[in-house]
């Protein structure tokens, strides 16, 4: 049985869907991203139902291959509400998609059900269920660490406890946006020049979040 397991909707991830489901594949994905890749295709007439997953979960899926089992669940939100984490028990290999970006400021789609406390929570899940040993693979960047993954967590807290700092003495988006002595000492940590997420929008997506939870 060939399987393809979509991490979350976004076409980066989901856009060879037809051309592997034409080589004999079944996709899988959380229910919520199968609803958002439909109607990516009702708005893209072009575009395949041959692309929609065939099987979807809610919260957790198990799958057996010979000795292999895979281990997937779906964090409440995170990067999306519609993310799927895979871990390979016996290999002990954890794949994170978009939910970890290994050194770099994360991408929280605000308007694909998002959240950037669910994304912090998501990580704590996966920091509990790994070890040293554990390889990672994230959604973007270089192959990672039990270490790496942990540095993001902390980068996590301390973006969130100084945003929300400023949100409660009455700090506006802009204000936020733009003081970059919230997120200085980490941007050579996680920035480098012309990356996806800039440290202006990592502080105001976060403000964004907060405010709206």
């Amino acid at each position: 049985m060939k399987t393809l397991l979509n991490t979350h909707h976004h076409g980066d991830h989901t856009g060879g869907n037809e051309n592997i489901v034409n080589k004999g594949a079944s996709v899988f994905a959380h229910k919520n991203a199968r609803v958002r890749l439909l109607k990516s295709i009702d708005d893209n007439t072009k575009s395949s139902k041959k692309a929609l997953p065939i099987l979807t979960f809610s919260t957790e899926l198990n799958l057996y291959f010979d000795t292999t089992q895979v281990l997937i669940f779906h964090p409440e939100t995170a990067h999306t509400d519609g993310d799927a984490i895979i871990y390979f028990v016996e290999e002990n290999v954890l794949h994170t998609g978009d939910v970890f970006f290994n050194s770099r400021y994360p991408y929280i789609d605000l308007d694909s059900g998002g959240s950037v406390i669910g994304a912090k929570k998501a990580i704590e899940h996966m920091l509990m269920l790994i070890n040293a040993e554990t390889q990672i693979i994230p959604g973007h960047g270089k192959r990672a660490t039990k270490t790496d993954l942990e540095k993001t967590l902390a980068m996590y807290n301390t973006c969130i406890f100084r945003i929300e700092n400023e949100i409660n003495r009455g700090a506006t988006q802009e204000d936020v946006s733009q003081n970059r002595a919230l997120t200085e000492d980490l941007d050579g940590k996680f920035y480098t020049e012309g990356a996806f997420i800039s440290p202006e929008k990592w502080r105001r997506t976060i403000y964004l979040s907060l405010t709206s939870e």
